[in-house]
């Protein structure tokens, strides 16, 4: 196994952004209940399609947001499965969790590494003290 810091550019975020936004505001009309879907979402539809609207695409209210969220963008722009699974807790009781990515369309293999990590340290139970 090895250990490697993956790092992208705003630039990357950004356009990943773009890409996720427009494709909730293409994916909701097509949703059974429209009345069911959360007003964050509704919110994340109405931006992206003020982004279609706006092309070509300036992100830059966007910006911040990239520094936020998860790093899960260049995986799911590139393709590669990734999974984020428990990892143990820190001295404080909270969950540690590590993100692990596999090869282009190699989903299997991260759900049977995923699997087996379960098996040898089963962490199914298991509360942080303050959720107790």
């Amino acid at each position: 196994m090895t250990e490697h810091e993956v790092g992208f550019p705003a630039v990357a975020a950004n356009s990943y952004l773009v890409r996720y936004l427009t494709g909730v505001a293409e994916c909701l009309p097509l949703v059974d209940r429209p009345e069911a879907v959360s007003s964050r979402t509704r919110q994340m539809a109405r931006l992206g399609r003020r982004l279609e609207r706006a092309r070509p695409w300036a992100v830059r209210t966007l910006y911040e947001s990239g520094r936020r969220i998860p790093r899960f963008a260049p995986w799911n722009a590139t393709g590669q499965p990734a999974i984020s699974i428990p990892a143990g807790f820190s001295e404080l009781g909270l969950p540690v969790s590590v993100q692990l990515a596999g090869r282009t369309h190699d989903e299997a293999t991260l759900l049977q590494l995923a699997h087996q990590l379960e098996v040898a340290r089963p962490w199914d139970g298991r509360r942080p003290p303050l959720a107790l």
